[in-house]
């Protein structure tokens, strides 16, 4: 249900595994790393879709996206590099 990804990559199934099998003093970030890469993914399917896309709805629906995940990346990096 989530292959077509408008010709972004989808998250390789082994990648999935990897995190899956991390050991638990790595999970965390070995999870955060990996939604990273799949919201960044997003990311920059929407600022295609905003860039040229031709559908005015569409475009601001592809900048609320862009908008939202980069925020969400940002709040995933930082947790993993904490201020000290």
């Amino acid at each position: 249900a989530h292959a077509a990804h408008g010709g972004a990559p989808a998250t390789p199934p082994a990648a999935v595994r990897s995190v899956e099998r991390a050991p638990a003093d790595r999970f965390e970030r070995a999870f955060l790393n990996l939604l990273i890469a799949h919201q960044d993914d997003a990311v920059q399917l929407a600022r295609m879709e905003t860039a040229h896309g031709e559908d005015a709805w569409t475009r601001s629906l592809a900048a609320t996206i862009d908008r939202s995940r980069s925020a969400e990346i940002a709040t995933m990096l930082a947790l993993l590099d904490p201020p000290k």
